[in-house]
């Protein structure tokens, strides 16, 4: 299932319906399905508010894709290239909240929920694509 939008906050209400309808047409579990709209959340979050610095009517395309094993999201945009991937692993984890700067735990958080990741950039875009093992 593919999706486009703009990059405004309003159009997460459709991002957030497009992975409802498509969870329900692959079967995919309620878990399953507030895993996946998690991570397109912060992925969605991170591209209006830093990639396009603002909201604007440059592009968002979501890209779901299910067998019986997996399902994965392909998510795109033509912010600056930004790879999330290469960021250090997060330090501190063991220290509290209290001790740890304000932000970048959410690709940590992220990848823990996802099977496996991949970046590149394609004729000038950003491309980021997460691979979801099914709950059983």
């Amino acid at each position: 299932m593919l999706l486009r939008c703009a990059a405004r906050w309003v159009e997460f209400e459709t991002v957030r319906r497009h992975v409802d309808a498509f969870a329900a047409q692959s079967g995919i579990s309620r878990e399953d399905c507030h895993r996946l709209l998690v991570v397109t959340e912060e992925l969605f979050v991170n591209t209006v508010r830093h990639g396009y610095a603002g909201e604007c009517d440059r592009p968002i395309v979501v890209v779901l894709t299910a067998d019986a094993d997996t399902f994965a999201l392909r998510f795109e945009d033509e912010a600056p290239a930004f790879d999330p991937l290469v960021r250090a692993p997060v330090d501190g984890l063991e220290a509290g909240a209290e001790a740890r700067p304000l932000g970048g735990l959410g690709i940590h958080l992220t990848l823990e929920m996802t099977r496996g990741a991949r970046y590149r950039r394609e004729a000038e875009r950003n491309v980021i694509e997460l691979v979801f093992a099914r709950s059983t």
